[in-house]
């Protein structure tokens, strides 16, 4: 019987709340060994790397070597709701769907447990704002490899979804001229990180963005660039990080890293709902895509939260906002920001 250290979610937030930090062994901190690993159920264990890594070996996931099941969805102002699957090597479901290479191209990668409808909030944002600029958006479903009961078996195929995403973009671009230059990915949670190995792996050019929300941090070894979401994955890369030290990464993994309310516990989430404060990188995202330009979430650089808050840091121009898509231009470094505890979630109001 495997030997696990439990703690209760509770026990987990409370540990660091006073402090504006969520408290984990220091073991994890110091050499990546033990790892919050979250359950369907919404707790966590902690577990050493060999006890995670048995775990996966006894899955029957870890068995499925078919990636053909991972399937792209496409959708336009034409079809913002009812999705038109694009099969690649098949013209004819190319030729059938309404994909326009005219328009800039968004893909959406979910995370464990996720669904190809799992970013219907940012999908709505954009096709759906009431704004004249019209998007691909495609729905990457690898459902097939992340909805297993265990995380453990997921994240193990990250690296091979990323490499069958990055096989599609190519695909793409050869049969559809799909532009590198307008193109956009996103992914959550695990997600993140399967965005990043497309990055990687793309032979038609590079990506010009990867937003990671809240990029995943059990079994990624912050070190090892290779095997994680990257700052080079693409020519710009933002990172939002709203669950640090328990399901996504402490430190700042893109060019430009937004840690709202610090970037370890969200305002309005249960301290005994981890998953919260986890997803919520996807709503202010969101958020932030919906207003366009008059997004309100505006960050200043700065090397903590309680400096952000003293107004000790941070430049007035040229002024950042995280979700901007013109943050490649301007943006790079480390960014605090503070939000409502519910939507809608933006303070500042232009």
């Amino acid at each position: 019987m495997k030997q696990h250290i439990f703690l209760a979610v509770a026990a987990v937030v409370v540990l660091g709340l006073t402090k504006g930090v969520l408290s984990f062994p220091a073991e994890q901190r110091e050499t990546d060994t033990i790892w919050p690993i979250p359950q369907k159920n919404g707790s966590i264990l902690w577990m050493t790397e060999e006890q995670a890594l048995t775990e996966a070996d006894d899955s029957p996931l870890e068995k499925k070597q078919t990636f053909d099941k991972i399937k792209f969805f496409l959708y336009t102002e034409a079809n913002p709701t009812e999705p038109i699957e694009i099969i690649k090597d098949d013209l004819k479901s190319l030729v059938r769907s309404k994909f326009d290479f005219k328009n800039p191209t968004r893909f959406m990668i979910h995370g464990w447990m996720g669904g190809y409808d799992s970013g219907w909030s940012i999908r709505e944002a954009l096709l759906m704002n009431g704004t004249n600029k019209q998007y691909n958006f495609i729905s990457v479903d690898w459902s097939v490899y992340s909805t297993s009961a265990l995380y453990i078996p997921s994240q193990r195929k990250c690296s091979k979804a990323g490499k069958i995403v990055a096989e599609f973009i190519d695909w793409m671009h050869d049969q559809a001229k799909l532009s590198f230059d307008t193109l956009a990915v996103y992914g959550s949670s695990l997600g993140a990180h399967v965005a990043g190995f497309a990055g990687k792996n793309v032979k038609r050019g590079k990506i010009h963005t990867i937003v990671g929300l809240d990029p995943a941090m059990p079994l990624f070894q912050y070190k090892n660039t290779k095997k994680r979401l990257a700052s080079t994955d693409a020519v710009y890369v933002e990172t939002i990080q709203t669950n640090g030290g328990v399901l996504g990464f402490n430190e700042p993994i893109g060019k430009a890293a937004f840690y709202p309310n610090g970037g370890h516990y969200q305002p309005g989430c249960d301290v005994n709902d981890i998953f919260c404060s986890h997803i919520r990188a996807i709503e202010y995202f969101a958020e932030a895509l919906s207003q366009g330009e008059r997004n309100s979430f505006v960050a200043l650089e700065c090397s903590d939260l309680e400096s952000m808050e003293k107004a000790a840091c941070g430049k007035r121009l040229p002024l950042v906002r995280l979700g901007d898509p013109n943050n490649a231009k301007k943006a790079k470094g480390i960014y605090y920001l503070l939000t409502h505890s519910q939507a809608p979630y933006s303070i500042l109001k232009f």
